[in-house]
């Protein structure tokens, strides 16, 4: 079964080939305003980042306050862009992993992840 992948606005031409990736960040103890704040600054790294021609997607933000954990899916060619914004936005991660969807992710085009 192939993932579905989202298309979130024009930079990409051609998304049919980028693959999603999950990536985990251990966001325990960091103040709700710090959590706003990396998130901002990762959305901001993929945007420059895909400006610059790396197709790359933020997908989408899942946070579990019980534990502090926060998974956010991208779509992007390679596990190696994910890590790339990742570092430029200065949000250590603790894994990522490629994986598979069913579920429909269109969004609005240029929508941002929340």
């Amino acid at each position: 079964m192939q993932a579905l992948i989202p298309r979130l606005g024009s930079q990409v031409a051609d998304d049919a080939d980028l693959r999603l990736f999950l990536v985990e960040h251990n966001l325990r103890g960091l103040p709700p305003a710090e959590q706003a704040s990396a998130h901002r600054a990762l959305a901001e790294a993929v945007r420059r980042e895909a400006s610059r021609g790396q197709r790359i997607r933020y997908v989408q933000r899942i946070f579990v306050p019980a534990d502090g954990r926060c998974l956010c899916l991208f779509a992007a060619e390679n596990p190696g862009a994910v890590r790339a914004v990742n570092d430029i936005a200065q949000f250590p991660l603790i894994a990522i992993a490629a994986v598979t969807s069913t579920a429909e992710l269109t969004t609005d085009p240029g929508r941002t992840a929340t």
